[in-house]
């Protein structure tokens, strides 16, 4: 077999990573030969084309990031020549065609093209805002104080332990009345017709002693039910107290513009 044939079943030569390299400076160099000559968008196509002929990988990534920076710096450059925000887009793309093809672990060259995309996406934003950049919303707390559900809650609640209360002072009023007069009903000489038992026959004394203590046990529970209302209502009314205290304090207005945000 002919060496002319061998060559034709071989096909033409593979691209290696290294002719990637060499295509990539040769184009580097044109590019910078139209940007000096003051062919900017000349100069750009070059770069993307150098950009795109180099091999993915570690080891190339330097180069990969001096072709995607120069590119943006052209696009900028051009932004402030004409003011076209067009061009801090295209910048922008150029990085991002960079970094999605980076290997995670390399923060050396992430860093660098990073922080570029990051001014440059300052810039775009500035740009891009027909009145210029938005001043950040301005947060102020809002006014503090109960929530008016809690509130409102803890007013009834309050209203309530405060006629308990009364109930409970009624009740112990009373059984400290009935206690009085039941001494003095004691007190006094028993008149019954039996020697033996003077009191026990005494049936007006027994009748006015029965009922001053069933009026003292009535007066007795009614004091113990109304304190217990009224110590219940009162902890619940403390309880709503709080709360609306923690809501009335947690709420943030948040104001951009004549938006009013309440969270």
């Amino acid at each position: 077999m002919s060496e002319e044939r061998r060559a034709v079943e071989a096909g033409p030569p593979r691209a290696t990573a290294q002719d990637g390299v060499d295509e990539a400076a040769e184009l580097s160099a044109a590019a910078q030969a139209r940007l000096a000559a003051g062919d900017r968008d000349g100069a750009i196509a070059l770069w993307q084309r150098a950009f795109r002929a180099l091999p993915g990988g570690f080891g190339y990534a330097p180069r990969r990031a001096t072709a995607a920076l120069a590119i943006a710096d052209a696009e900028a450059a051009g932004y402030r020549e004409t003011g076209d925000a067009a061009r801090l887009h295209a910048a922008i793309a150029a990085l991002d065609a960079y970094l999605g093809g980076l290997d995670p672990t390399d923060d050396e060259n992430r860093a660098g093209v990073e922080g570029r995309r990051a001014e440059l996406w300052a810039m775009y934003q500035s740009a891009s805002a027909p009145e210029g950049p938005r001043p950040a919303p301005r947060v102020e707390p809002g006014r503090r104080g109960f929530d008016r559900k809690a509130g409102l809650a803890a007013a009834g609640l309050g209203s309530g332990a405060v006629v308990a209360g009364v109930v409970a002072l009624a009740g112990g009023l009373t059984g400290r009345a009935v206690d009085d007069e039941l001494k003095e009903v004691t007190a006094r000489p028993c008149q019954g017709d039996d020697p033996l038992d003077p009191c026990g026959s005494d049936p007006a004394r027994e009748r006015q002693k029965t009922e001053l203590v069933a009026e003292g046990l009535r007066a007795n529970r009614m004091a113990l039910v109304g304190g217990i209302l009224a110590g219940a209502l009162l902890t619940a009314g403390v309880a709503a107290l709080i709360a609306g205290a923690i809501r009335g304090r947690s709420r943030v207005q948040a104001r951009a513009g004549r938006l009013l945000i309440r969270f």
